[in-house]
């Protein structure tokens, strides 16, 4: 299919759906993989916060699609799993390539949080091994507190390509690889009875 086909498809389809067609030029950069060896985020661990203090918590492991950059999950979750941590496993925070990781819960961008309380390095405590400053490399921790009925949560990373003959970025937008994942959960209603 012809690249101009391809754009104007997007864009329209963008048009259709009441999305604007600025970010329409992501689109193209959609490609397949060969598997998840590849996948800019293998997998995403959603877990019940541990503030919650539940008997029994839960938690899920979503895996990277093996043919699409771009895909989405839906969950059904009990009412007493509103409080969510989101933990994407990303592998490339360990070399020396450049990324950015985004996080939206229901439209809403969130922050890295600290995996361990702050006052765990009080009185000579140690927060445990290969957690700085209470993050961990590679596996960043979000949360997300749920509403009633379906939530969106969407994971999204920007990196540069991996370079194995060494050469520069030449500042195009063929320089950079995007991945995002959408999850849809749905928490169920409390029930009155």
């Amino acid at each position: 299919m012809c690249l101009r086909r391809l754009f104007a498809r997007t864009r329209s389809a963008k048009r259709l759906s009441g999305v604007s067609h600025s970010g329409s030029i992501r689109n193209l950069t959609l490609l397949t993989r060969p598997g998840l060896d590849e996948a800019l985020i293998p997998k995403i661990t959603l877990n019940t916060h541990p503030a919650l203090n539940l008997p029994k918590p839960w938690s899920v492991d979503i895996p990277a699609n093996k043919q699409k950059t771009e895909h989405s999950v839906t969950v059904a979750v009990s009412p007493v799993h509103s409080y969510l941590q989101i933990t994407p496993k990303v592998p490339i925070a360990l070399t020396n390539r450049l990324y950015r990781i985004f996080v939206l819960v229901n439209g809403n961008k969130t922050l890295e949080v600290n995996r361990v309380p702050v006052t765990a390095g009080i009185n000579g405590s140690s927060p445990g091994p290969g957690i700085e400053s209470g993050k961990k490399k590679g596996e960043p921790v979000f949360e997300a507190k749920l509403v009633g009925g379906v939530n969106r949560i969407d994971v999204e990373i920007v990196a540069e390509k991996d370079r194995k003959d060494g050469s520069e970025p030449n500042g195009s937008k063929g320089d950079i690889e995007v991945e995002k994942c959408t999850i849809f959960l749905h928490l169920m209603r409390q029930s009155s009875y």
